[in-house]
């Protein structure tokens, strides 16, 4: 046999075992060959000694089988929760615009209402002789003059029960009707013993 004969039969070969391969049987398959130097070695080898084909095998496993139902996950939907039909739908509230107050008024509810703030600076100084320090304190004011809020700015002397008696105190305050909408004032309060 020739070399471009040897050539052309391991060619055939090759693309019959990539055919196999393409088809999904899963063919292995090798090809020995032996090192050629010259046609006149080829030519003297035997037809054992040419080429050797392993035995065929699969190379891929059978898969497993399809089981006849597949488990399912139920979720529960919650029912909806039924609206009474009188039920009134409120609407969002408006954000409340910002408006100006007359700050000598203000000033003047601040200070008419100052011995408020000081009887209860006053409780807890009775609690503690050592009590004094800085107290500022912001203030919402609703267009209708009515206190909405108090936030503590400033607090040296962290005594919650005296914060909480002056926020109610504040709370109940009225002042003049801001115009054009809710004002924030701050006020700050520097609260120590009677010099006496």
């Amino acid at each position: 046999m020739s070399a471009t004969e040897s050539k052309g039969k391991s060619q055939t070969i090759g693309i019959l075992i990539a055919l196999l391969a393409l088809a999904g049987i899963g063919v292995g398959a090798a090809l020995l060959l032996t090192k050629d130097k010259d046609k006149a070695d080829l030519q003297k080898q035997t037809k054992d000694e040419q080429a050797v084909v392993a035995p065929v095998t699969r190379l891929v496993e059978e898969p497993p089988p399809i089981p006849e139902a597949l488990p399912t996950v139920e979720t529960p939907v919650p029912e909806p929760v039924p609206v009474p039909e009188d039920t009134e739908v409120k609407p969002k509230k408006k954000a409340i615009p910002i408006g100006t107050i007359d700050i000598k008024a203000a000033q003047a509810v601040t200070k008419q209402n100052y011995t408020k703030v000081r009887a209860c600076y006053e409780k807890q100084l009775k609690v503690n002789a050592l009590l004094q320090g800085n107290v500022k304190v912001k203030i919402t004011i609703f267009p209708d003059g009515n206190v909405s809020s108090v936030q503590f700015v400033q607090d040296t002397m962290h005594n919650s029960t005296m914060n909480q008696c002056i926020k109610n105190e504040i709370l109940s305050w009225q002042f003049p009707k801001p115009d054009g909408g809710k004002v924030e004032i701050n006020q700050s309060y520097r609260l120590e013993p009677k010099a006496g």
